[in-house]
Parts: structure tokens; C-alpha cells; sequence
């Protein structure tokens, strides 16, 4: 009985000894393949990224045109899940594609998670390296049409402009702008659609609004005051106060006119930026 109680005592002993340097190894362990599954996920997430975004964001994620840079600080520290949501289901008013499966696109929960964690933990330099390295960017993708590519990228450098080859049509010269691809197609120059207006059509909630309304002398310019009974110098007052002092650029806080958009904007842009 004694020899019994003796052995489970050195048992105990030995347990109470060995349980903090298991612990230990454990914590290790899980830390070690928390790491791996990261690295994965961002490898992963750098093969989706290479197929689907370089040719808005560029090979380095420092973004092309008025695209948004992702190589920014604030985006390590962002909710992974409001990235997420913005990858999945883009807000209305952006030019930014859907891409999960569910809205018709090509992307499963799994790798717009990949690319989540591609975007908030991957080394820049490393996945323009592999974009080097596959020959695969920006001018050489080939998977976008040409137009789509024209309304994603707006580059004034790019030669393929239409206004390199074709002058601007007396029907509309000097009021349509030169970014012909918001109107016309590849396929045929007429019919013209409009195909990209961030702005609601119906905003003020009674029917389409027309195009004269905000567009007086030019559809590339607009205006606010034709509609909005207040002045100039009371919005001037007003965003002055709220600690706003550019606000020329209307459509940079209201890019659809729906109501409270600019706090929302707000809200979310401080999620991102932590």
C-alpha cells in the first residue's frame, strides 16, 4: 500500500513538473500552425488575387488609376470581416465588382478569405515578385475585355485611348468627355448606353431625374444647387462646422445621394483604418 501510494505520489509529481513545459509546447504548437495556416491561406489568396485583381489594383497592390491602393498600413489592422463584405458584395455606388458566387461571380466564402488574409498579411514586394515571375500584369491580362479594362483602369498614359485614333464627334463635342467607354462598347459604337453612373437616377424619390437637372453645360461636370434649395455659402457654413473644409467634390462623400451615405462612408472608412 505504502510502495502504491509512493508511485502515484512520484506520478503527481512528475505531472505537476512536466504540465507547464507540455503547456508550453502546446501554445508553440498552435502558434506554429495558426502561422502555417496564414501562410497558406496567403499563398492561396495571392493566386486568387493574380487572376482577378491586378488589373485594377496593380501587381503590388498600389492600385492603377483612381483604383484604391491595398498595400496602405491601415488595412493589417482592418475587421477582416467588413473586407469581406466589400470583396463579396460591393456597395452600391461603387465601381467595385461583386465577386462572391452567390451575386453570379466566380469566388467561394473560402477564397475571398484567402484573400482577405492575402490583403492584410502578405509581403507586397513577394507577390509582384510572383506576378514577375508568372509574366502576369496589369497591360498583359488578357481574361477582362478591353472595354471592361477601360472602365476599371482610368490611366491618362495608356495609349489605347479611343481619343488617340478618333477625334471627339461633333454631336457631343466638348459636353460627353473623353471616357468613351461609359457609353460605348467594343461590339458596335451605337446604340450608346449609359453603362456606369454612380449617381441614382431616381434620386429625390419622385421618378428619373433628367440628365439636365445636375449636368447644365457639360455631362462631366455637375451641379447640386439646381435641386437643393441651399446656397453655397450654407453648405460652406455647415460642412465648416462638421470640420469639412473640401467640399467642391460632392459626389466624393455622396457618391449616390441615398440618405446618411456620408456617415456610413465615414463609419466604414474608420473600420478600416482602425
Amino acid at each position: 500500500m505504502k510502495k502504491y501510494t509512493f508511485l502515484t505520489a512520484i506520478a503527481l509529481l512528475t505531472f505537476v513538473i512536466l504540465l507547464p513545459f507540455y503547456a508550453r509546447q502546446e501554445h508553440i504548437r498552435m502558434k506554429t500552425a495558426q502561422t502555417d495556416m496564414r501562410q497558406q491561406y496567403v499563398a492561396e489568396g495571392t493566386e486568387v488575387y493574380l487572376q482577378n485583381c491586378i488589373g485594377c489594383h496593380g501587381e503590388g497592390g498600389q492600385g492603377i488609376g483612381e483604383n484604391p491602393a491595398l498595400n496602405r498600413f491601415g488595412l493589417e489592422g482592418a475587421d477582416p470581416q467588413i473586407l469581406f463584405e466589400v470583396i463579396s458584395r460591393a456597395s452600391h455606388g461603387t465601381v467595385m465588382d461583386t465577386w462572391h458566387r452567390e451575386e453570379g461571380t466566380s469566388l467561394s466564402d473560402y477564397q475571398i478569405s484567402s484573400l482577405v488574409t492575402m490583403i492584410q498579411y502578405a509581403n507586397w514586394d513577394e507577390v509582384a515578385q510572383e506576378a514577375l515571375k508568372l509574366g502576369v500584369t496589369p497591360q498583359e491580362l488578357s481574361t477582362l475585355a478591353l472595354g471592361e479594362v477601360y472602365q476599371s483602369v482610368i490611366d491618362p498614359n495608356d495609349p489605347h485611348q479611343c481619343v488617340a485614333c478618333h477625334e471627339d464627334p461633333e454631336v457631343h463635342l466638348g459636353s460627353f468627355g473623353l471616357d468613351c467607354a461609359r457609353c460605348h462598347t467594343l461590339e458596335a459604337w451605337t446604340p450608346a448606353l449609359l453603362t456606369r453612373h454612380t449617381f441614382m437616377l431616381d434620386h429625390g424619390g419622385e421618378g428619373e431625374v433628367a440628365c439636365e437637372a445636375c449636368h447644365l453645360n457639360s455631362y462631366v461636370a455637375y451641379t447640386c444647387y439646381e435641386c437643393h434649395d441651399h446656397s453655397a455659402t450654407e453648405m460652406e457654413e455647415f460642412h465648416t462646422r462638421e470640420g469639412y473644409l473640401e467640399i467642391e467634390n460632392c459626389v466624393e462623400c455622396h457618391p449616390t445621394g441615398e440618405a446618411r451615405e456620408a456617415e456610413h462612408l465615414l463609419n466604414a472608412q474608420l473600420s478600416i483604418d482602425g
